[in-house]
C-alpha cells in the first residue's frame, strides 16, 4: 500500500529550505494536499476543507494534479475523495 503520493512535477514546486547544515524540500500546498486526499483520515480531510476555503488550494488545482497522478490506479478513488471534501467544504462542516 501507498502511504503518501506525490504528482507529476512536485519536485519543480517544491520550495528547497536550509537551515543549520540541513537542506529540505518543502511540499506545495497542492502536493501536501493530494498526499491528504489520499490518506482519506478525517483530520486529513478537515484540514483538506480548510486548505480550500481559505483559497490555499482550489478544486482546479486538485482535479489536474489528480488526473496527472502517475499512479493511474488511485485516480478514480481520489477524484471520488476529492466529490466528498467539495460537499463538506459547501455544507460549511468541518
Amino acid at each position: 500500500m501507498l502511504t503518501f503520493v506525490l504528482p507529476e512535477g512536485w519536485r519543480t514546486r517544491a520550495v528547497r529550505v536550509e537551515a543549520v547544515g540541513v537542506v529540505a524540500l518543502c511540499l506545495a500546498p497542492v502536493d501536501v494536499a493530494i498526499n491528504k486526499l489520499h490518506a482519506k483520515r478525517p483530520k486529513d480531510l478537515e484540514h483538506l476543507v480548510i486548505m480550500l476555503r481559505e483559497g490555499i488550494v482550489s478544486e482546479t488545482q486538485l482535479r489536474t494534479a489528480i488526473q496527472g497522478s502517475p499512479y493511474i490506479f488511485l485516480i478514480e478513488a481520489h477524484l471520488q475523495t476529492l466529490a466528498v471534501v467539495m460537499r463538506m467544504a459547501q455544507d460549511g462542516r468541518q
